[in-house]
């Protein structure tokens, strides 16, 4: 994988007809970035994770797109979609019937009554949230801290509620009411000055470095509890959540290790130094091709183009993992026939 510096570098400025340092270059490689991302688990964009889930919850990093596999203590966990869990409780796992066994408590689905847990058990999707961990109960106000004197100044606005259940709101410079509490990055932090009970979004300006959330536990002598690591370019943080019932792991605690194949997700580069994450400059040339003819109005030959990259992004894909990996399909372009590898 490669830096944005040093794509700027390959032929794509060719192609792209303008100065690596014109933004649009930087547009063209985010936006095919974006679209080839959607089209395929290309090489070096599955990378395997090791997380603990708390209290039966794991919110994953922001790098985490989507979760392809899971597994803990030798036991295949399903991901499940927001549905699973709606479904009758003999249904879990995919089986019904009145031999399912709930697990070892109540509320832990998923295991066939044999006990071999031959059904695995359920990792259901819950949405996405722009914390890693929620304030933990009342009396806490939220503080955020800057890590360099160039952000100083920079807002974040806070939405959710307050220990009253009521929503968050703020007075703006002309004395009217807004939703959300409005924090501008200070010396020697920035802080709320009402408890917060729960946190549902965040806005944030960009910042130069990351931003540190934590809770304010007045309850236990004002110590600090982690909320959320915001990198600079997020702008409105959100990440996956899932609830897990892994099932085993730390005896007597709420704490399991979980092993995780994830599919990344789309980080827009912004420096030089950031990552461009299709690793095959061949194809993210076609891409920039496809994305110049969507723009002059040329639907066919983007769409042969977008073919291209991903027969491109396949033959990779095929020379790296010939017996692990299956191709990615495409689309046929005005009648014409075209499988992973080309067209025939």
């Amino acid at each position: 994988m490669q830096s944005f510096g040093q794509f700027k570098t390959s032929t794509a400025k060719n192609i792209a007809g303008v100065s690596v340092n014109d933004p649009r270059f930087k547009e063209w490689l985010n936006k095919a970035t974006r679209m080839l991302l959607n089209r395929g688990d290309f090489s070096g964009t599955l990378v395997p994770i090791f997380v603990c889930v708390t209290n039966g919850c794991v919110t994953w990093p922001r790098y985490v797109g989507q979760v392809r596999k899971m597994y803990s203590c030798q036991r295949d966990i399903q991901t499940k979609g927001l549905w699973y869990q709606f479904l009758d409780r003999n249904c879990w796992a995919g089986w019904c019937g009145p031999s399912i066994d709930m697990g070892n408590g109540i509320g832990t689905p998923g295991y066939y009554t044999n006990g071999n847990g031959g059904y695995g058990s359920p990792a259901i999707n819950q949405g996405r949230y722009p914390v890693h961990t929620d304030i933990m109960g009342d009396g806490r106000y939220v503080r955020l801290c800057h890590r360099c004197q160039q952000d100083l100044g920079k807002a974040a606005t806070i939405f959710g509620v307050d220990n009253g259940n009521q929503p968050l709101k703020h007075r703006n410079g002309g004395g009217d009411w807004e939703d959300g509490l409005r924090l501008i990055l200070q010396l020697p932090y920035a802080q709320t000055t009402e408890f917060v009970r729960r946190i549902d979004r965040v806005v944030r300006e960009e910042t130069q470095l990351q931003v540190l959330a934590y809770a304010v536990n007045t309850n236990a002598s004002d110590v600090l509890e982690d909320l959320a690591i915001w990198d600079g370019s997020e702008i409105s943080p959100s990440r996956l959540r899932q609830r897990v019932f892994a099932g085993c792991g730390c005896s007597g605690t709420q704490t399991v290790g979980v092993t995780a194949l994830v599919k990344l997700a789309f980080v827009p580069v912004r420096t030089d130094e950031d990552w461009v994450l299709i690793d095959n400059e061949d194809g993210l040339e076609l891409m920039f091709q496809a994305i110049k003819r969507w723009d002059a109005g040329d639907r066919l030959g983007a769409k042969q183009y977008e073919n291209d990259a991903v027969t491109e992004l396949n033959h990779q894909l095929q020379n790296e993992m010939p017996d692990n990996e299956l191709p990615i399909d495409v689309q046929p372009a005005s009648g014409v026939c075209v499988n992973a590898y080309g067209v025939f």
